[in-house]
């Protein structure tokens, strides 16, 4: 029998699908055109060539809402199956037969895409927000438009699907942690399978943080991790160490952590976990930081990473760009000069 468990996970896994392919179309630009990135507004000598850029990104988003429509659906039908696996076939007539023969319930029809949101707020306990039924029933007009014409009708910007995904992740897992979930997911891809000593799924995730971090507005930031993002400001060395590959830590420096209020400990974004803090000077001369670790992390300081009694300049922060994972082009100049031939 199908379990809400096996439903939700799939939908995760196509949520977090969605993000790393808009995160590759965004960066595909912004690694070729450094002066004009999208998470900022595109300066006017770079407008044609943007908007350019999305038209011909137009086929690739078009399949991206499907991918992200289809993780809404299964993440609805994973809250009908937590009440009962056998509300997934409402309204549809079930086979019957008086000659005993074994029936799959994988060949039987499930409730249409278009009244899962009906069904959930009628017989699920925890109603789905008006916000969220507005963007679902508006996602499932363009995923059929899709589908069956090959085309929509209407440009799409990956930037605002990305901000739609984050209301989706806040309205239909508010219990759920982000990055935690990323990081969790991001070790049953496909390529964690080829995890060794250069590389594995956390240094992805971590190296990929800071660019995420970028696209999120503030109240959308809040929305999804109860905080504010200004205070993210700490390195967690337990991620980082997991993350670690034969280069060691060299570009973890994406902070993942936040003090919390009793001051005698951070909290990390990515494994849940609080960790205590030991108050000493950081020895970098360019570091004002006395958050230090303490056991397993003595001597290392939270805010840039360096470590006590390593050359000053070892490890300095800001060498991630948090795209580094992603593929890149080569940088070019306007599109009349390069692009254009």
């Amino acid at each position: 029998m199908l379990g809400d468990d096996v439903l939700a996970e799939t939908a995760l896994r196509l949520y977090f699908d969605a993000w790393d392919r808009l995160r590759v179309i965004l960066n595909d630009w912004d690694s070729r055109i450094p002066d004009a990135p999208f998470a900022k507004p595109i300066p006017d000598m770079w407008k044609e060539e943007a908007d350019a850029y999305l038209e011909d990104c137009q086929t690739d988003l078009q399949a991206i809402i499907a991918v992200i429509q289809q993780s809404n659906e299964l993440a609805l039908k994973a809250r009908l199956c937590a009440v009962s696996p056998y509300l997934l076939l409402l309204e549809n007539p079930i086979p019957l037969s008086a000659d005993p023969k074994p029936l799959d319930f994988f060949d039987l029809r499930t409730i249409d895409a278009q009244r899962l949101r009906q069904a959930v707020n009628t017989l699920c306990p925890k109603p789905l927000p008006p916000t969220f039924i507005t963007r679902y029933d508006r996602l499932r007009k363009i995923r059929n438009r899709y589908t069956h014409l090959g085309q929509i009708g209407a440009p799409l910007n990956p930037v605002e699907m990305l901000v739609g995904l984050m209301d989706q992740f806040v309205e239909l897992w508010p219990d759920r942690a982000w990055l935690s979930d990323r990081l969790r997911v991001a070790y049953h891809d496909r390529e964690a399978g080829f995890g060794d000593k250069f590389w594995n799924p956390a240094y992805r995730v971590l190296r990929m943080w800071e660019g995420d971090m970028e696209f999120m507005p503030p109240a959308r930031f809040r929305a999804l991790f109860g905080i504010d993002p200004n205070v993210i400001r700490y390195l967690c060395h337990a991620c980082r160490k997991d993350a670690a590959t034969r280069e060691g830590l060299y570009g973890l420096d994406a902070p993942t952590a936040f003090s919390i209020e009793d001051g005698t400990a951070i909290q990390c974004l990515a494994c849940q976990k609080p960790t205590v803090i030991a108050r000493e000077r950081c020895g970098r001369p360019t570091c004002t930081s006395d958050i230090m670790g303490a056991g397993d992390h003595d001597g290392m300081c939270h805010l840039c990473g360096h470590e006590r009694g390593s050359p000053a300049d070892i490890g300095e922060p800001g060498d991630n760009d948090g795209f580094s994972l992603l593929p890149t082009l080569n940088q070019s100049g306007p599109r009349d000069r390069s692009l254009s031939g």
